[in-house]
């Protein structure tokens, strides 16, 4: 558990580039900010200035009594994308939706609501790391409204924010304790976004990331989304992305821009939704090619298998592909596999083998590092 947590956040802020992340060598540390360690101690995660602690926020961890080995990727692969694509649709560190929805203003990272209660606590947490420095910020007024008030001060009520309020915290937000506050929430709250859709019975890796960007943004709404796609495909644990797009735009023609971006996020993953198939690679070079015999197994359908390869920084400089037909769709032998040859590049760092149904979503995917 502590390193799931420590891996997890430490992957959504190193694709975030932000340059204080440190990788400790304890497996309970999070993210350091300067001074403030992120840290992860018996279920809670914790915000410290050296031995002192700040904050304390509970990791729900009923989760690890259910069965994870059937979902189709690993969990903490799964919640690092899923936070990745929420942090894309929401916001960054300084974010301040004055008033969002007619709910009240939506701060930070993950756009956390005054309305429902998760503005002010996270807030109230940046102030207690750092009074004097929140208060030369925030201004006498508005900092007494959120240090001396209970955490559910703002719950139920339209607490928007003025323009001059919104830039207060905004850079409150954007300070390291701020900063390190966010990562510690987001760890939290991530991982509850994907355990809901697990403890549902939703086993694809795909559908649950976009799973969870529909609980962030939907609440509770969101299994009744999932319902509506296992009532169509006969259980939670046949939902796939496709399936679970679909019951989401049918349910509401809101913001179908980020149910989109959501759905083309998962779908470039690549990942398989597939439990049973397996694919296995032999690999080999000649003198101008890198060589790939693609052997797939218990998958009954028509599909392409591709190869593609990438540089360094994930650009794609050249790919290929094959057909797999009714009369070869299930390969059991070496001698059924198939070939796929793509040209050597000098700056080449690894090839993705993809195989693809004909209605374009990912069965197998499987990555080779070039040495």
């Amino acid at each position: 558990m502590k390193r799931l947590v420590s891996l997890f956040v430490v992957a959504i802020m190193l694709i975030s580039n932000i340059n204080q992340i440190i990788y400790a060598q304890e497996d309970n540390i999070i993210s350091i900010h300067k001074n403030y360690i992120v840290e992860l101690v018996n279920d809670t995660i914790e915000i410290k200035t050296a031995d002192v602690c700040i904050e304390t926020l509970k990791l729900e961890n009923s989760i690890l009594l259910m069965a994870t080995d059937e979902l189709s990727q690993d969990r903490e692969e799964i919640i690092v994308n899923a936070a990745k694509i929420i942090i894309q649709n929401e916001g960054s560190y300084g974010s301040v939706n004055k008033n969002d929805n007619n709910h009240g203003m939506s701060i930070g990272k993950f756009q956390w609501n005054s309305y429902w209660g998760r503005a002010l606590p996270l807030l109230q947490t940046i102030v207690k790391a750092n009074p004097e420095n929140a208060e030369e910020i925030l201004g006498a007024e508005l900092y007494d409204e959120i240090a001396n008030n209970s955490a559910d001060y703002w719950n139920h009520k339209n607490r928007t924010a003025t323009d001059d309020e919104a830039e207060r915290i905004s850079e409150l937000l954007a300070t390291e304790e701020g900063k390190a506050a966010q990562d510690a929430l987001i760890a939290v709250d991530a991982a509850s976004y994907v355990d809901a859709g697990i403890k549902l019975g939703i086993v694809s890796g795909p559908a649950l990331v976009y799973y969870a960007d529909l609980r962030n943004q939907w609440g509770n709404t969101s299994n009744t989304m999932a319902t509506n796609a296992k009532d169509s495909v006969g259980s939670y644990e046949a939902i796939t992305l496709y399936d679970l797009h679909q019951a989401a735009l049918d349910y509401s023609g809101l913001y179908k821009t980020r149910r989109n971006r959501t759905y083309d996020f998962a779908l470039s993953l690549g990942w398989s939704e597939s439990l049973d198939a397996k694919v296995s690679i032999n690999s080999y070079e000649d003198d101008s090619n890198w060589c790939f015999d693609v052997l797939v197994e218990n998958y009954d359908e028509e599909a392409t298998v591709y190869a593609v390869i990438y540089d360094g920084d994930g650009k794609m400089l050249a790919s290929t592909l094959e057909e797999l037909k009714e009369d070869d769709v299930t390969l059991l032998s070496e001698e059924d596999a198939k070939p796929l040859t793509l040209p050597k590049f000098e700056n080449a760092s690894y090839v993705k083998i993809l195989v693809w149904d004909n209605g374009l979503k990912p069965v197998l995917s499987e990555r080779i590092d070039i040495k």
